[in-house]
């Protein structure tokens, strides 16, 4: 029998990297089990012939540009383009979680009634809504860059959300953003949450009470993170000596400032890039994640759902997708945005009230299961791309 086939469109495909990269890995894991070959096409760096990865998923680089750069060129978007003209035939499905389908012609999408769905994990609208937030406190270069660049990058998202038959988004403020400003597309956008396996992420049971607490961060070492307020945290911490310490998994531009940070603060390690069963370990041996991003428009990060999985209670910034997530002090810590001394409080405040954190950690477990498990979110997923 003549397996079916999928095309899968990522600027990246390196689950290290986010979750955007795990999403799309697990989804393509997911089909690949469900008898489809699945081919991904992404300018990651490796060598240019295709790559069997694990049974029937295959890697199709477009460029021999090993550079990480070529995600953001628009060379591999003519490569997308020029791919999909000759071999759009070939497959049932084609699945995009890029920008570069937006030089791909509507009418050729449409003649051809070629079957596009997007996977959305954010918009430019709400990336630039959350760059001016940024311009209040943080005025650097790249933020006033950024602003613009979401601008002209909207224009390309347009043609995307045109050119696709169905738009999958993971959290509702990207559902409000899409429906604010294209009305005529409510019909063909399908909210489908992230999702974390609840079978790898195995809750563990903790007991807070008189021994040291560990906080952990997980994700891109990037200003916008929050990784400023971590640092302030970690001096705090140190200055009053309490008994917590900080754990910074992850890699990006601040890496090396924060090494030279751990070596001068015993209260703060910092670990760079680690492999998906590694960071498993760790979010069993932590109480506390520390999500306290400055990304307003941020979406619904996986390594927040992942931390919950595990027992561990998240002590966020409320930005949308976090007040959408958290019941505030019930299965969550809510602070607010960019507030080094909210952040500061809900800490202390852990530390002050271990007898309630047993309660937060179980309800954090408890709402993974019932709305955010892979097993029922992944097969929503599939039956919108195949209209099963």
């Amino acid at each position: 029998m003549i397996k079916k086939k999928i095309l899968i469109i990522t600027r990246s495909f390196d689950h290290r990297i986010g979750g955007m990269e795990t999403h799309t890995q697990l989804v393509a894991e997911y089909f690949a089990k469900s008898d489809f070959i699945v081919d991904v096409l992404t300018p990651i760096a490796n060598n240019p012939v295709d790559l069997q990865l694990s049974g029937n998923i295959f890697i199709k680089r477009i460029s021999k540009q090993p550079t990480d750069l070529l995600k953001y060129s628009f060379a591999f978007w003519y490569g997308v383009r020029n791919f999909i003209k000759h071999h759009y035939n070939e497959y049932e499905h084609i699945v995009n979680i890029s920008m570069a389908i937006s030089l791909v012609s509507s009418a050729f999408v449409q003649k051809n009634d070629i079957d596009i769905t997007t996977i959305l994990h954010g918009t430019y609208e709400l990336e630039k809504q959350s760059l001016l937030k940024q311009l209040i406190y943080k005025k650097s270069l790249k933020t006033f860059l950024g602003v613009p660049y979401c601008y002209i990058m909207k224009k390309f998202e347009a043609n995307v959300l045109k050119n696709s038959k169905k738009i999958i988004v993971i959290s509702d403020n990207i559902v409000r953003d899409i429906n604010h400003r294209y009305s005529n597309y409510k019909s063909k956008i399908f909210l489908v949450k992230n999702f974390v396996d609840t079978d790898k992420f195995i809750n563990v049971d903790r007991s807070y009470k008189g021994r040291l607490l560990k906080l952990l961060y997980v994700g891109r070492l990037h200003p916008e993170k929050g990784l400023d307020m971590i640092v302030k945290l970690a001096e705090e911490i140190r200055n009053k000596k309490l008994n917590i310490e900080i754990t910074v998994i992850g890699d990006g531009e601040m890496y090396n400032q924060l090494l030279g940070i751990d070596k001068l603060n015993n209260k703060i390690k910092v670990l760079g890039r680690k492999t998906s069963d590694e960071i498993v370990s760790y979010l069993k041996k932590s109480d506390i994640l520390l999500f306290p991003t400055k990304i307003s428009g941020e979406g619904l990060p996986i390594s927040v759902l992942e931390a919950m999985a595990t027992g561990l209670i998240v002590v966020a910034s409320d930005i949308h997708s976090m007040q959408a997530l958290f019941d505030n002090n019930v299965d969550g810590l809510l602070f607010n945005f960019a507030s080094q001394k909210e952040f500061e409080k809900k800490i202390l405040w852990c530390l002050e009230n271990e007898e309630k954190l047993p309660k937060i950690s179980r309800q954090a477990r408890k709402k993974i299961e019932d709305k955010y498990s892979l097993k029922n979110n992944m097969l929503k997923i599939f039956n919108i791309i195949t209209n099963n």
